[in-house]
């Protein structure tokens, strides 16, 4: 339970991860950086479950109920 968390790549590129740390992940595939964070829990667990998603930042503004910077599928319309 303690590595369990959802993680959000900063503005500096890194990712901040239970047990490991920093990792700069900036220009990676999807795919590299879950195969990279897979091989790196390999030290504490067995077969780490590692799903890794590319959200779209939409900013929702004007006269709406809840204006704010949403994140959102790449497979969802807009």
């Amino acid at each position: 339970p303690e590595l369990d968390a959802n993680v959000t790549v900063g503005p500096d590129g890194e990712i901040l991860l239970p047990k490991i740390g920093r990792l700069a992940v900036r220009g990676w595939a999807p795919e590299t950086v879950r195969d990279t964070i897979r091989a790196r829990y390999a030290r504490f667990l067995r077969s780490a479950a590692v799903d890794v998603a590319v959200l779209r930042r939409v900013g929702v503004f004007g006269e709406v109920r809840q204006p704010n910077l949403y994140f959102v599928d790449l497979t969802v319309s807009l």
